[in-house]
């Protein structure tokens, strides 16, 4: 069975890293993108597929890690409900 993460990267981690996709754990995921722009991602399954929501920008002057998480949560709330 795959570790489930947890609160796997931190704020200077999300700062310095390389373009690529990053997991922070229950669905939030850093999206690196070459031009050096960040946004958090959010995936989660409905129905069988997978799904993915901006949370918006990673990094300064945009969304902070821990609000990221916060707003992951919230979502994940709301995706139970629709499943329900």
């Amino acid at each position: 069975m795959p570790r489930k993460l947890r609160n796997a990267l931190s704020a200077d981690y999300v700062q310095d890293a390389v373009p690529g996709r990053y997991v922070d754990g229950d669905g939030l995921h850093l999206l690196v993108r070459r031009s050096g722009s960040r946004s958090w991602v959010f995936r989660f399954m409905v129905q069988g597929k997978s799904r993915d929501i901006g949370l918006g920008p990673a990094g300064p002057g945009g969304i902070a890690l821990e609000e990221a998480r916060q707003r992951r949560d919230q979502y994940r709330a709301s995706s139970q409900k629709l499943q329900s």
